[in-house]
């Protein structure tokens, strides 16, 4: 294959790709920012390999994991004056408006909690479909899952996030606004 055809074909799986990378780095950052610095991270490490590689996804997934790991130890390293003030202040215990927790804290916590997924697959077909609107197929084609096992899987997380939302209080959608 010729430098171009390279070119083009890595274009393609870019395009592809990024999608998932994205997902399974923000599913396990929680911040666009971070998981976009990573996503970078590892199509440099795919363009600069991509001659040598055989499977795509499989290669792009681990490399996610150790790009993952590399900035969690990255951010475990980093030493700030402030760190205790911005702990303080992210802490989602203490986000009150008016008395009341605010209602997209406590989304997040349990977007965020790992206990509402069974693995870091539904994580990530959550993500698709709920956040990037994904179809069934489409995620499912992404997790290797057929239209239907990506629909019944994400049934039961939606299932388990909304016993999670009744239980903190969340009865419908007007004690979110």
């Amino acid at each position: 294959m010729s430098a171009f055809e390279n070119r083009k074909e890595f274009r393609r799986l870019y395009a592809e790709y990024y999608p998932l990378v994205f997902s399974a780095a923000y599913v396990k950052t929680g911040n666009r920012q971070d998981a976009e610095d990573i996503c970078h991270d590892v199509f440099v490490r795919f363009f600069n390999h991509f001659g040598e590689i055989e499977k795509y996804r499989g290669w792009l997934m681990k490399a996610v994991s150790f790009e993952i790991s590399n900035y969690r130890s990255r951010r475990a390293n980093r030493v700030s004056e402030f760190a205790d003030i911005d702990d303080f202040m992210n802490d989602s215990n203490l986000a009150f408006v008016n008395g009341f927790r605010d209602s997209r804290i406590i989304i997040q916590e349990v977007l965020q909690d790992e206990a509402n997924f069974e693995n870091e697959r539904e994580m990530l077909l959550f993500e698709l479909i709920a956040v990037y609107d994904f179809s069934y197929r489409e995620a499912g084609k992404y997790l290797d899952m057929t239209r239907w096992q990506a629909e019944y899987r994400y049934r039961k997380v939606s299932d388990r996030i909304i016993d999670q939302l009744r239980k903190r209080g969340v009865k419908g959608i007007g004690d979110l606004l």
